[in-house]
């Protein structure tokens, strides 16, 4: 028996997010499985290696980390924007039609969905108890 829309459940966590240039339209914006926040996480980790390795002060070593952030950022914009869960498939379309605002507001939308979470499972563990002696 197939369900009808009624009987779907909607996932309360799909947002939608307005993209565009000049005209706007309605994406939807889908919540992260677990796969893709750890893939998300892994590019995450590899600009902050690169800047925790520049040292301090040395305008050289920030150049180079600068350059090194805008790499990895253009070598894995499709894979990000791919990773966004977006209901749009096209991911150059995608890039052709979001602004540096709204991909900020996405990012926003996907750390409250996927990652503020997390903080609460740490409130739920509770804090490691000191051993004394």
């Amino acid at each position: 028996m197939e369900q009808t829309p009624e009987d779907r459940k909607i996932n309360p966590q799909i947002t939608e997010l307005e993209i565009g240039v000049r005209d706007l339209r309605k994406v939807k914006l889908y919540p992260l499985s677990l796969g893709d926040q750890l893939e998300l996480s892994d590019i995450i980790q590899q600009g902050l290696t690169a800047f925790f390795q520049i040292e301090q002060g040395n305008e050289q070593s920030l150049a180079m980390f600068t350059g090194h952030m805008f790499t990895l950022v253009k070598e894995n914009i499709g894979r990000l924007i791919g990773l966004l869960a977006l209901d749009e498939t096209d991911t150059n379309k995608v890039l052709k039609e979001i602004t540096n605002t709204q991909i900020e507001e996405a990012v926003r939308i996907i750390y409250r969905v996927n990652y503020a979470p997390l903080k609460n499972l740490k409130g739920l563990l509770g804090e490691p108890k000191a051993e004394t002696d």
